[in-house]
């Protein structure tokens, strides 16, 4: 099957790990990857390798998300990778400036993403949105109060979307 017959593959923190991972899995399997995160030279090395297209997105900026949106023209799967950890503190010393930002990117980005490309990918009337989340969304442990809440909140979105 060709790139054109596959489609589009979205994947946000596609620099490294799980989301270089699903690049470069979804280019083998012939998808055409548009490849989305912050760090703009990690990301076009995984684009080059996987074949695919490399865009910068910081999934906390709306504008950004917009722009990425725009190049996932014809997207059929959507990857829901970008997230982050900061932070061991135990509650009381919580940092609220962490939280929101923890937030910001494991729940609202995850927002953001889903939302710029559900349109196009119900359109195509075989896609699939796959968040990729974290023991954290089921279990709680010390000094994880931060973190397990963003990913609590990202598995809630999950099951809240599959069901609409």
């Amino acid at each position: 099957m060709s790139r054109a017959e596959r489609g589009v593959a979205a994947i946000t923190g596609a620099s490294s790990g799980i989301g270089a991972a699903s690049a470069l899995r979804l280019a083998e399997e012939g998808f055409d990857v548009v490849l989305g995160a912050r760090r703009l030279d990690k990301l076009e090395d995984i684009a080059a390798r996987a074949g695919g297209r490399a865009h910068p997105l910081d999934v906390t900026d709306a504008d950004s998300v917009k722009s990425f949106a725009q190049a996932c023209a014809g997207a059929r799967v959507l990857v829901n990778n970008a997230g982050l950890a900061s932070g061991m503190e135990p509650v009381e010393e919580l940092s609220e400036d962490r939280v929101r930002l923890m937030w910001e990117t494991n729940v609202l980005g995850l927002l953001r993403m889903t939302q710029a490309l559900i349109g196009t990918i119900e359109a195509s009337g075989n896609g699939h949105i796959v968040n990729i989340g974290s023991i954290a969304a089921f279990e709680v442990y010390p000094g994880g109060g931060g973190y397990t809440a963003s990913k609590h909140a990202g598995r809630a979105l999950t099951r809240t979307l599959r069901q609409e």
